[in-house]
């Protein structure tokens, strides 16, 4: 499912990585979800203080440069049963334990490349999951400032 307003501010990122980005997280979505199975792309426009994440008490950090709390957010949401919460600090680790947590279906290197990326555009990533239900991962990229 696609769900993208007609109309986004610009945010000024590598469109190659930002390609990336999108593969890498779709991939994953793609490897834990079941055959037939439902994947959400959701995009819109942020023009607040990025809020604290609602599933789990930790604070999703403002992202850095860009026009002041300005974001495009970006999630990508699967329906694959969502990730244990002992493997939610492993999520973006690059060097994970030779198993892969259940509900998360790429390597470590895959997801993070996609934070080094997002972060080398001056954003912020982060990840939700639901116990049996799925797991979101959202992107905040700043806009620029006109001129």
């Amino acid at each position: 499912d696609l769900d993208v307003p007609n109309r986004l501010p610009a945010v000024k990122v590598n469109q190659d990585d930002l390609r990336q980005i999108m593969a890498n997280l779709l991939l994953n979505a793609c490897l834990v979800s079941p055959m037939g199975g439902r994947i959400q792309v959701q995009a819109s426009h942020s023009s607040g203080q990025l809020a604290q994440s609602s599933r789990h008490d930790s604070p999703v950090p403002h992202a850095p440069g860009g026009n002041g709390n300005s974001f495009v957010i970006i999630s990508v949401r699967d329906w694959g049963g969502g990730l244990p919460v002992e493997a939610l600090g492993q999520v973006f680790d690059q060097a994970r334990p030779d198993r892969t947590p259940q509900g998360l279906g790429a390597s470590g290197a895959d997801l993070a490349l996609v934070k080094t990326l997002v972060e080398s555009q001056r954003g912020h990533v982060w990840v939700e999951t639901e116990s049996g239900v799925g797991t979101t991962f959202t992107l905040a990229l700043p806009i620029e400032k006109p001129g």
